[in-house]
């Protein structure tokens, strides 16, 4: 079956609510210091969501209105790993509201989205882009993020029962 803009919207929106759903059974304290792999806590983990999910509609945005076809889009100049050390002396509570701001953007973008806009390759530089393949990336990329903070969080529960 077809997926249709409206469903692309709604699995982001699930993915992002079960992902968000993992910071309150977090202490303020863990949100800000839970050692998670590479470094990363969930605070610096929720940041790099946003910042991507901020990037790819833009892209995405860019891409349908035809304005990144002669020149591509332009890659971000930092990696993630220089991003997370930037996004460590962050508040927590405005980079939650900025992620909850940039989902929304990409869930109201995808319910633009006919089946024409889905199906169509759109000229990127020397590459084209897939919208239905970003979105489905962009599910995939929250819903793996997800797995990292809920083995933590359900790591932390196992430990307060052994205890």
């Amino acid at each position: 079956m077809t997926q249709t803009g409206p469903d692309y919207a709604a699995a982001l929106e699930a993915s992002f609510a079960r992902f968000l759903a993992l910071y309150d059974r977090l202490t303020p304290d863990e949100i800000e210091e839970a050692p998670l792999d590479g470094g990363w806590t969930p605070k610096t983990i929720l940041a790099h969501v946003a910042f991507w999910d901020d990037y790819q509609t833009r892209r995405m945005e860019a891409a349908r209105a035809g304005s990144s076809a002669e020149s591509g889009f332009p890659r971000p100049a930092e990696d993630n790993d220089a991003r997370m050390l930037l996004d460590d002396d962050r508040i927590y509570a405005s980079t939650l509201e900025e992620a909850k701001r940039a989902r929304a953007r990409m869930v109201g973008f995808a319910r633009t989205l006919d089946a024409q806009s889905l199906a169509e390759a759109y000229p990127e530089g020397a590459h084209t882009l897939s919208l239905a393949a970003l979105l489905r990336h962009m599910i995939k990329h929250t819903l793996e993020h997800d797995a990292e903070l809920r083995a933590y969080v359900e790591r932390m529960a196992a430990e307060d029962e052994t205890h």
